[in-house]
């Protein structure tokens, strides 16, 4: 598993996006101002994800699988997805609930991907 942020006496520096913050709550609470993403918490996801096999006859990796339910999510508010697109995507989103049943922090991530207030 591959470090999301390098924490120096100096500061922390995101590996997602680059920045980096000399602020002492963010070094305190492993946070990302630009990205808004607390460090610790997307450590605990990536733990998750990197203990569970590859998904379903395709073999798609845990992070591949979040990265599409993601992609999935933003989809489903376009106005123009048709009933029968929606309902595939619908099964898609559930069946990876089902995927990731014993990983809270990932369907925590999820479910907030259900909310279009959450996005950035």
């Amino acid at each position: 598993m591959t470090a999301t942020y390098t924490l120096t006496d100096h500061g922390i520096t995101c590996h997602l996006c680059g920045f980096s913050s000399a602020n002492p709550n963010d070094m305190r609470e492993r946070y990302c101002g630009h990205c808004h993403v607390f460090h610790e918490d997307l450590d605990i996801v990536l733990r998750e994800l990197s203990a569970l096999e590859p998904m379903g006859p395709i073999g798609y990796r845990p992070e591949t699988v979040l990265q599409l339910v993601g992609l999935i999510q933003l989809a489903l508010r376009h106005p123009a997805v048709t009933q029968a697109i929606r309902a595939t995507g619908v099964r898609f989103i559930e069946a990876a609930r089902e995927y990731f049943a014993a990983c809270p922090a990932v369907l925590d991530v999820i479910r907030r991907g259900d909310d279009a207030r959450e996005d950035l």
